[in-house]
């Protein structure tokens, strides 16, 4: 498990005309850039999952933004959040206002930003790329069906890792289709022994950790941090 965030996570409120999204935002020290995890639902163990893989990105020297793209306008009924997540462009056009909210409020500029999409999230961070790719530095997505994000993939600019359940083998055939056909550079790599959901010990860990590896080398991160951050990973060998 890596090292616990050292900066206390801030529960923030992000304004929308379709009703605020409620997020869960990290700074922590000397943060070199910033990724957005994305998800469909308010259950706990959903978030629990994405803070996992926030965890890892603290300690790769991220800023974090976890946010619930079914807002509390929207209703909580499984017939409300089931309809939402199959509407990827009214999801996908939230994330992107969450995406410049983000920008506006840590002051990131002009910087790009990665997006960590998990299940539902996957396919609305590739819908979102393809409307704002000159914003988003890189993906990581876990598992979902990529293909949903149907015709953006053909659009899509921003190198994207796949992360797929070793376990999960209709996932892994449709996953490695798109990324052969996508535009954008693209790395499909395969967790042995996990399900769709990463749910077996330590699987979450190696998802964070290879999402972490990604951003690290597509994003604007200041070489001192690259460095410290390889210096850590040899130790650790």
């Amino acid at each position: 498990m890596p090292r616990m965030p050292t900066v206390i996570p801030q529960k923030v409120t992000i304004p929308m005309n379709s009703g605020p999204i409620d997020g869960e935002l990290t700074v922590p020290e000397r943060a070199g850039a910033f990724v957005v995890l994305a998800y469909g639902t308010g259950k706990k163990p959903v978030i629990d999952r994405m803070r996992i893989i926030a965890n890892h990105l603290h300690q790769a020297s991220f800023g974090t933004l976890l946010c619930n793209l079914v807002n509390t306008d929207d209703g909580e009924t499984e017939e409300v959040t089931h309809k939402l997540r199959t509407e990827m462009a009214t999801l996908a056009a939230r994330l992107t206002d969450v995406v410049g909210w983000l920008r506006r409020t840590t002051g990131v500029g002009s910087r790009q930003i990665g997006l960590f999409g998990a299940s539902t999230g996957a396919s609305v961070a590739l819908v979102a790329a393809a409307d704002c790719h000159d914003s988003i530095g890189a993906l990581a997505l876990a598992g979902g069906r990529p293909d949903l994000a149907g015709e953006a993939l053909t659009t899509v600019k921003t190198p994207t890792l796949f992360i797929v359940g070793g376990n999960d083998a209709p996932i892994i055939d449709l996953t490695r289709e798109v990324a052969d056909n996508l535009r954008a550079e693209s790395r499909t790599e395969i967790v042995l022994g996990a399900s769709h959901l990463f749910e077996e010990p330590g699987k979450l860990d190696t998802v964070g950790r290879l999402a972490s590896q990604w951003f690290m080398q597509h994003l604007a991160v200041p070489a001192h941090l690259r460095e410290a951050k390889a210096a850590e990973e040899s130790l650790s060998l």
